[in-house]
């Protein structure tokens, strides 16, 4: 989903742009390698240290096991996260000169603006970002986050020019 609008007022001009994604899963490949506790020689979260140990039967994670039979690789719905998210994807603030202050310089237009992209997700979605489209580009592997990066912030000063 998403929405946009531009807002005005006199001089000052404000363009919102805001989208989401609502109802999808996400299969955390990430975490699943980061708390697997399978490899001597792999790092690991700081929380995979809260495994079960016959003192600690209530903790987050199962018994370290090495090797390919490790019962904590296979595939589990405890690696299955929400994926909905609403994300500020842009917003741009703008002030257009005065006619009577630009035709001085021969320019019928002139506006400063600021711009920010990527401004803020809102998710419960523990990865990088919730907006992973497919494993490796197959479209038969949506939905697993095998470590995307989200997508940079970037802020944007400009100057429109009409002449």
């Amino acid at each position: 989903y998403g929405f946009h609008n531009n807002f005005n007022y006199k001089n000052i001009s404000l363009s919102i742009f805001i989208q989401g994604s609502y109802g999808n899963d996400i299969y955390n490949f990430t975490r699943r390698e980061i708390t697997s506790l399978n490899s001597l020689y792999r790092n690991q979260l700081a929380s995979a240290s809260d495994f079960y140990t016959a003192k600690n039967t209530n903790a987050k994670y199962p018994r370290p096991k090495a090797g390919q039979a490790n019962q904590n690789l296979k595939v589990s719905s405890r690696f299955v996260e929400n994926g909905s998210y609403l994300r500020i994807k842009n917003v741009q603030l703008g002030y257009t000169l005065p006619k009577k202050l630009t035709q001085q310089f021969d320019v019928s237009s002139l506006k400063i603006y600021g711009s920010v992209t990527n401004l803020h997700t809102f998710t419960s979605y523990s990865g990088y970002t919730p907006d992973i489209g497919s494993k490796n580009q197959n479209a038969l592997m949506s939905g697993i986050d095998n470590g995307r990066y989200p997508d940079a912030r970037v802020l944007t000063l400009g100057l429109n020019v009409d002449f």
